[in-house]
């Protein structure tokens, strides 16, 4: 995605579902937001296993389009961190999944933290007849 130079278009895209699987060279999915113009705000779910080349799974600017993520599902031998800390982020980013209702984290062993620095991570799981 690094030969898109358009800043003022903001494109949301239809992506709901992505699923990668033993991909051993794979070192990002995305290795940094695209200058801020796309937007995957309509993922539900992310899946990712067997890529163990793979040290983390998205950068802090593209979590926050994440509103609609129901299902994360990481099992990936050599992922250190779910959220990398990207330069000039001065402030304690505030991750929200306002409908996620299923988090696996498995054969992680290289496994930090969710995010190296400071910040809150708000889940909300709706259940039937209220919250």
């Amino acid at each position: 995605m690094e030969w898109i130079n358009v800043k003022e278009v903001v494109i949301a895209t239809l992506l709901s579902k992505l699923v990668l699987y033993f991909l051993p060279s794979l070192k990002h999915i995305w290795n940094k937001d695209p200058y801020g113009i796309l937007t995957f705000q309509n993922i539900k779910l992310l899946e990712v296993g067997h890529c163990q080349s793979l040290k983390y799974f998205f950068p802090a600017s593209l979590v926050r389009d994440l509103v609609q993520l129901q299902d994360l599902r990481v099992s990936s031998y050599g992922v250190e961190e779910l959220v990398v800390k990207e330069d000039g982020v001065e402030t304690a980013p505030r991750f929200v999944f306002p409908i996620m209702t299923s988090l696996r984290l498995m054969n992680l062993q290289q496994f930090k933290s969710f995010y190296p620095g400071t910040h809150t991570i708000m889940a909300f799981v709706e259940k039937a007849g209220g919250v």
